[in-house]
């Protein structure tokens, strides 16, 4: 892949959430960073604001300067050095509603944990010439299908609440609308009856 497509890279995802050292290839990964930040980050800060990331973050690493970015309304803000490298790796900073010292936990993480979620509940199956198939070794026991789905949900769940973080400092920050969707507060709908 020459062009950067995503925000993040396999090496982002390693530095937040540990791996087997055998999942190098990028290829086996990629679809998952892929599927985090298109079904978790884009709805959540939407199309203009995400595809801005991607390519903020292309000229950030290369010429490690603050990025212009167009808000969803259409207002051009300058997004200085230090602020872009909170948007992806966190940090602390003043809220705007209530005055506090808050904490958000960055963009690379929120989308490492995604991917992560994403990758354990599917790391095993493997598909062959042969059909689909579990790998197993002498060496390992394959975890049972409960603490998957277990480290897989609460992977997500961390991943939603540092997403959250990162949408009130991009609102604080006046790159996001207030009334862009907030993923604190889903709804639930319960089925009454038959």
């Amino acid at each position: 892949m020459t062009e950067r497509s995503t925000i993040i890279t396999f090496e982002d995802i390693a530095e937040v959430r540990p791996i087997a050292q055998n999942i190098q290839d990028l290829q086996r990964i990629q679809p998952y960073i892929v599927e985090a930040e298109k079904l978790d980050v884009l709805p959540a800060i939407g199309v203009r604001m995400y595809r801005q990331m991607i390519e903020a973050r292309k000229k950030f690493l290369a010429n490690n300067k603050g990025v212009l970015i167009t808000t969803n309304s259409g207002s051009v803000i300058q997004v200085r050095k230090n602020e872009f490298t909170e948007i992806l790796n966190g940090g602390y900073y003043i809220d705007c509603c209530n005055r506090e010292e808050v904490y958000q936990g960055g963009l690379i993480s929120a989308i490492s944990y995604l991917t992560y979620a994403r990758a354990i509940m599917q790391n095993s199956i493997n598909f062959t010439a042969f059909g689909v198939v579990v790998k197993k070794t002498d060496t390992s026991e394959p975890a049972s299908d409960t603490a998957i789905i277990r480290a897989s949900n609460q992977a997500k769940k961390t991943g939603l609440a540092i997403l959250g973080q990162v949408i009130e400092y991009l609102r604080c920050k006046k790159l996001l609308p207030c009334t862009t969707r907030n993923l604190r507060h889903k709804r639930k709908f319960k089925v009454i009856g038959d």
